[in-house]
Order: C-alpha cells, then sequence, then structure tokens
C-alpha cells in the first residue's frame, strides 16, 4: 500500500510538470 501511495504522489508530480511544460509552450 505505501509503494502505491507512493506511486501516485510521482505520478500527480510528473502530470502537474507536464501540464507546466505544455502552458510554457504556448
Amino acid at each position: 500500500m505505501q509503494s502505491l501511495n507512493e506511486g501516485t504522489k510521482m505520478y500527480s508530480l510528473g502530470n502537474i510538470i507536464s501540464k507546466c511544460c505544455i502552458l510554457s509552450t504556448y
């Protein structure tokens, strides 16, 4: 369960970073 929680945090962080990258492209 702990590893799943860590994976969710990393996924959320990567999602936020990708959104920022997309926004800065425009």
